[in-house]
């Protein structure tokens, strides 16, 4: 099996290419801190989630988004391409905000999208993916710049259709987050250390009481919710990449 991988960190994205004659495993369960986009060029490649198989054949894709488990498979005489992109490189834009806040209150969002084509923003979806292996393979000048359109292009393709979500408040929303974004900032910043409400209060200069109600209105999530969800992200974020 030959499998080329190169990586862009200066876009957050790592591609694979992979070709297999025989059938195999690729990965065992596992999951990753990126988003990633499968576009199959030959053959099945299958894969396995907690509940669910997907057999993704010759001209379709997948969505995974991050942190889901799953593992794939390759099938007789296939190749694909595989696409991983670091969100938080994505969202390094004042339009989409980069603060773990808006990540934790952006709502539902799906596991994984199977791009067979039944859906109409399925082909925009391949069609920018088919371009990102354009550009991969042809190697041309300014190959990053295009390669990060292109990745830019599927974010937002990705929530316009629904699939992820930024989390963006409108402009009241956002004017009562800033009231709380200290303190979010403060977790993010000594998370790895015992975090208690009457410090966190004393940092705002509020209350504890006045506090917890205030992050709790804002975001429908308490303070200690927030805490947690920001350890398991690093954590998460900490892990070894693998495919």
């Amino acid at each position: 099996m030959e499998r080329i991988v190169n990586s862009f960190p200066g876009i957050g994205m790592n591609i694979y290419m992979s070709e297999s004659a025989q059938q195999r495993q690729l990965s065992d369960f596992h999951i990753h801190p990126e988003i990633e986009l499968m576009y199959v060029t030959k053959g099945v490649i299958r894969w396995r989630f907690s509940e669910r198989q997907i057999e993704v054949q010759q001209g379709q894709g997948l969505f995974v988004n991050r942190l889901v488990p799953h593992a794939t498979f390759a099938g007789k005489d296939s190749c694909h391409m595989l696409v991983q992109f670091s969100r938080s490189k994505l969202y390094d834009s004042q339009a989409l905000g980069n603060d773990s806040i808006h990540r934790f209150i952006a709502g539902e969002e799906a596991d994984f999208c199977f791009l067979n084509g039944e859906v109409p923003f399925h082909e925009e979806l391949l069609a920018e993916i088919r371009r990102v292996q354009r550009e991969y393979e042809e190697n041309r000048e300014y190959r990053e710049i295009f390669l990060h359109a292109a990745s830019i292009t599927i974010l937002g393709l990705l929530l316009r259709n629904h699939v992820l979500s930024a989390g963006i408040p409108d402009e009241e929303g956002a004017a009562r987050l800033g009231k709380i974004f200290p303190v979010a900032r403060y977790i993010e910043a000594h998370y790895n250390t015992p975090l208690s409400l009457p410090e966190l209060a004393d940092f705002a200069g509020f209350t504890h009481v006045y506090l917890c109600r205030l992050f709790k209105k804002i975001t429908g999530h308490t303070l200690t919710e927030y805490i947690n969800y920001v350890r398991v992200e690093k954590a998460w974020k900490s892990w070894p990449t693998t495919i």
